[in-house]
């Protein structure tokens, strides 16, 4: 497997049942993303998967957070997307209230 992302900020932050998020660094640039990592086995509608990636590749804004790329690993579909700084930890310290 090439490596593309390394060092993995929030490892396994916990967002909704069987999904994670990660901040990593893409190999060789400065570029941070948001990985969100989901086992599909545990997916009872993958469908909503497929759309969402779908979805994100077609739109891009500014005011959204934009897709970079979507990865299938085993039984895990990893969706890269960009980091906004401030997004994932406030999300997170208001998932733990």
């Amino acid at each position: 497997m090439l490596l593309i992302y390394s060092r993995c900020l929030l490892p396994g932050a916990y967002v909704v049942p069987q999904v994670f998020l990660y901040i990593a660094n893409q190999v060789g640039t400065t570029i941070s993303v948001v990985i969100k990592q989901m086992d599909l086995d545990k997916q009872p509608k993958k469908e909503l998967i497929v759309n969402e990636v779908l979805v994100m590749r077609a739109l891009h804004h500014a005011n959204i957070v934009n897709y970079v790329e979507s990865f299938l690993f085993k039984n895990e579909i990893w969706i890269a997307m960009e980091y906004m700084e401030g997004g994932v930890s406030r999300m997170l310290s208001m998932q733990s209230r």
